[in-house]
């Protein structure tokens, strides 16, 4: 079992079930990463926002982001592993 991976999220920009839209793995767009075999579509990773804020486990999924009109990876965040960093 590989460890997970730790994806910045922005919380503040999610879909109408809570899905985060926006994450970036180091300097990379996580959909790059899914492109490369790095990730896959129904893999688990660590997000956080700020470094000292919190952490959540979340599922990476492939959707329609009817806000944006466009397919997008999200992100569903498991809010009962959220670990405060603080």
């Amino acid at each position: 079992m590989r460890s997970m991976l730790r994806v910045y999220a922005d919380f503040n920009d999610r879909d109408v079930d809570g899905a985060v839209t926006i994450l970036v793995c180091g300097d990379r767009d996580v959909g790059e990463l899914i492109g490369s075999g790095q990730l896959n579509a129904e893999d688990r990773v660590i997000l956080y926002q700020d470094e000292d804020d919190f952490e959540v486990e979340a599922l990476l999924e492939h959707r329609f982001v009817t806000y944006l009109g466009q397919w997008r990876w999200v992100a569903l965040p498991d809010w009962t592993t959220l670990v405060r960093e603080s």
